[in-house]
């Protein structure tokens, strides 16, 4: 680690010798092989490119470029999906059978045919190895389930009828692999290797210094117009937005919404592409803890919150309001419940009645970093500190390391928690059922459990008529706001900075790194 904080230092103290943006002249980006290769800055957090172990952000943005899966969605219009490998699907009228036919003429990178023994397999593979991303498709599908009908086609019987199964076919734990690669190595060979079948292949992943992807000669679909992707490993955003700024890098990953407009009054060649984050933050409460056993408590904290100063003075502006935990894009998703207000005076009242009437002390864990929508962790916690404080409950700030917090977290040992939560896959389901169900992963970690939430949850779970499911999420959304442990903050807006020489690219809010059809050009 020494040897890298050298190198970025100097790499800070040359950027620094001759910062600006380079207006005049022939870009760097588009000068000899520059013109046939994308550079993105990003904090690089993966773990493994193997898609059925791959879970952090970069690590499943970059399978989604050498694998495909499936269904696909077409930028960010989670409503239907659209067809991928397979060209078409049949679901049984009792929810339970799914069966997919596939396109002619697929094939692996490899050049061997992507047929349904290799769908079959991949799928099969994932469920087996039962690491992180396997619960996503265990929810519903179990290894004996699958069957091949013929080579183009694979019929699935699921665990129950789900209306959400669909779309979990859409993360990475569910791409195809190439059985014929596979097979001839260890398990742990797919880590940093690739066996996919998508527009790149993994030339190399150097841990701390870069993943570089080349073009997939044998893909059956468009032909990439990039010949190289090389995503650079950059902890530092003020690094990343000084690479930007001078053209050394075409995308910048991490940069806060400051940082954003910074590099644009500072290089007129850095623009915007905007979409929505599906994300959102959370403050959560305890109930193995008095007082949070008290559902008046619980209201009263919600009702304290000045959720408007949160979006328009601390985020300015890069967030959205939220009035339950199902975020803006996805069925169920309803500005107009009315069932979350900022009510201090109701809050007191609230507080009184539950015998609290001169406040409490409580403290507020979190863990330390940057948000996505511009302030520090610490900032926001301190927002939510002052806006509590004012109807009388004392907060205490803890704020600490990812893992340490999470340690807490998940063995119930917080009094509140602020925290957020990204979606696996987008459908509500992936919302409402952390957040309300008794074994949800979120509720688990807060003691919380209502059996009448649980029986809303199945039933949206299993309901395959939109409308009817949209009621449904009401109803949750209103009962969870109504007696849960969640005061659901914001849901984060998402801005992507690029060199004005980038074209082609496609903002999809589940997988925002998709440089298939990305090319470069004067702009």
């Amino acid at each position: 680690m020494k040897r890298r904080t050298l190198l970025l230092f100097c790499l800070v103290v040359a950027l620094g010798a001759a910062t600006g943006c380079r207006s005049r002249g022939p870009s760097p980006n588009l000068t000899g092989n520059a013109r046939h290769v994308l550079v993105v800055a990003a904090s690089i957090d993966a773990l493994s490119l193997d898609p059925a172990v791959a879970y952090e952000f970069v690590s499943s943005n970059v399978v989604m470029n050498m694998y495909q899966t499936l269904i696909r969605y077409d930028g960010n219009d989670f409503t239907k999906p659209l067809p991928c490998l397979a060209d078409r699907w049949k679901i049984s009228r009792n929810g339970l059978r799914y069966t997919f036919h596939l396109r002619r003429g697929l094939r692996f990178a490899s050049g061997a045919p992507l047929d349904a023994a290799a769908v079959k397999f991949s799928l099969d593979r994932c469920l087996t190895m039962k690491a992180g991303p396997s619960g996503i498709l265990s929810e519903n599908l179990a290894p004996d389930r699958i069957h091949v009908i013929n080579a183009r086609t694979v019929q699935m019987q699921l665990l129950h009828p789900s209306s959400y199964f669909l779309c979990t076919l859409f993360n990475p734990a569910a791409a195809i692999v190439d059985p014929s690669v596979v097979k001839l190595h260890p398990e742990n060979w797919m880590s940093d290797h690739s066996a996919g079948s998508g527009p790149f292949v993994l030339q190399r992943w150097e841990r701390d210094s870069d993943i570089v992807l080349v073009r997939n000669e044998h893909y059956w679909g468009p032909r990439p117009p990039l010949r190289r992707v090389i995503i650079k490993d950059v902890r530092e955003s003020g690094l990343q937005q000084m690479m930007l700024e001078r053209g050394d890098v075409d995308m910048a990953l991490d940069l806060t919404p400051l940082q954003i407009s910074e590099a644009q009054a500072a290089c007129p060649r850095v623009r915007v592409v905007e979409g929505p984050f599906l994300r959102l933050f959370y403050l959560g409460m305890n109930v193995t803890k008095a007082p949070f056993r008290d559902v008046r408590v619980r209201q009263a904290i919600r009702a304290a919150i000045d959720y408007r100063g949160l979006v328009k003075y601390m985020a300015r502006g890069h967030a959205i309001a939220l009035q339950g935990p199902i975020i803006k894009g996805l069925l169920g998703y309803d500005p107009h419940l009315g069932v979350v207000k900022h009510n201090p005076k109701l809050a007191r009242a609230l507080l009184a009645a539950a015998g609290y009437p001169h406040g409490f002390d409580t403290t507020l864990y979190s863990s330390s970093g940057s948000t996505p929508f511009g302030p520090s962790r610490e900032e926001v916690c301190e927002k939510l500190q002052s806006d509590l404080g004012k109807v009388g409950i004392r907060v205490h700030l803890k704020m600490l390391l990812g893992s340490a917090y999470l340690d807490l977290y998940r063995h119930r040992k917080t009094d509140l928690n602020m925290g957020d939560w990204g979606a696996d896959y987008p459908d509500p389901f992936n919302f409402a059922q952390p957040f309300g169900r008794s074994d949800g992963a979120l509720a688990t970690r807060v003691g919380f459990s209502d059996p009448r939430l649980d029986r809303l949850i199945d039933l949206a779970g299993r309901e395959l008529r939109p409308d009817l499911r949209r009621k449904l999420y009401i109803r949750i959304q209103r009962r969870l706001m109504k007696i849960g442990p969640w005061a659901i903050l914001l849901q984060p807006t998402r801005e992507l900075p690029i060199r004005a020489e980038v074209h082609g690219y496609r903002y999809n809010a589940m997988s925002p790194m998709d440089y298939g059809h990305v090319r470069k050009g004067q702009p």
